[in-house]
């Protein structure tokens, strides 16, 4: 993402939007970087053009290539991952920066038959000045072969915070692949009652 960002910053001041005769700007990212980087960025980014556009409900999804692989952490996600082995985190990412307040973020997998028993757990944290904090976890079965889309909600308070996605395995594991689709981060901008009730004043 940095090198997409500083190849766009390189033409901003030659780009116009394409309704005032300029240039779509994701044409440039398209012709300069491989198809799956292009689309990711294409995706990453204009989920935050919603968000500047005053649109908070819009979602940022990151594709699989701007994960890690936990193996292998210099190498993003471009194929299914093998889960052989001891228990161990499989899969991290994507170091995204968003804005304070309450997010629904969805990890969207595949499981091979093979993976099908397999506990294992998947998390969201933040990195920042205090270091790593988890802010919401959940433990997960994959009871069917083929997609699977695992929920959490969190809570953001630091916009410049570093937050990655990570699914781990929770034991050894013998045979199994998971393949990485996206994580789609949605903030939830209407709170329920539930959730309001904390503000009622005491009688």
């Amino acid at each position: 993402m940095q090198q997409i960002i500083q190849a766009l910053a390189a033409l901003a001041g030659q780009v116009s939007l394409p309704e005032n005769g300029g240039n779509d700007p994701t044409a440039a990212i398209q012709s300069k970087f491989p198809e799956g980087i292009a689309r990711c960025a294409t995706f990453l980014l204009g989920g935050f053009e919603g968000h500047l556009d005053a649109k908070p409900d819009t979602p940022l999804i990151a594709t699989k290539e701007l994960f890690l692989v936990g193996d292998k952490p210099e190498d993003h996600v471009d194929a299914p991952l093998d889960m052989t082995g001891r228990p161990r985190f499989i899969v991290f990412g994507p170091y995204i920066h968003i804005p304070v307040g309450t997010w629904l973020v969805r990890l969207v997998v595949s499981f091979s038959e093979e993976a099908l028993g397999i506990p294992a757990v998947v998390d969201i944290g933040a990195s920042d000045e205090r270091g790593f904090r988890e802010l919401s976890r959940t433990h997960i079965i994959a009871s069917t072969a083929g997609r699977t889309d695992i929920s959490l909600s969190f809570q953001n308070d630091n916009p410049l915070a570093s937050l990655q996605v990570r699914l781990a395995t929770e034991k050894s594991v013998f045979d199994g692949l998971i393949a990485i689709g996206f994580a789609e981060f949605r903030r939830k901008v209407a709170e329920t009652d539930e959730e309001l009730e904390v503000l009622l004043p005491e009688t």
